[in-house]
């Protein structure tokens, strides 16, 4: 059996979409992990607003308290 140059073409187009295969696989996984990364970060960052969120209502509660008090001026005589 004589090895031809199509033989040749026919095995390097196999070994080129075998490499393309494996290729394509590693940027799968790679865009699957940033996803995971991005996924993890929205939510800590979601985490972070609920939290300024609730501090903020905390510190509106805080002044409108302060507003409805009349100003008492402290003496220096104490």
């Amino acid at each position: 059996m004589t090895i031809t140059t199509d033989t040749y073409t026919i095995i390097g187009v196999g070994v080129a979409l075998a490499g393309i295969l494996v290729s394509s696989h590693q940027q799968s996984r790679e865009v699957s992990e940033l996803r995971q990364q991005v996924t993890q970060q929205i939510a800590q960052q979601g985490q972070q607003i609920t939290q300024i969120a609730q501090e903020v209502g905390r510190l509106s509660g805080l002044l409108d308290g302060l507003r409805g008090r009349p100003f008492i001026e402290e003496d220096g005589d104490g």
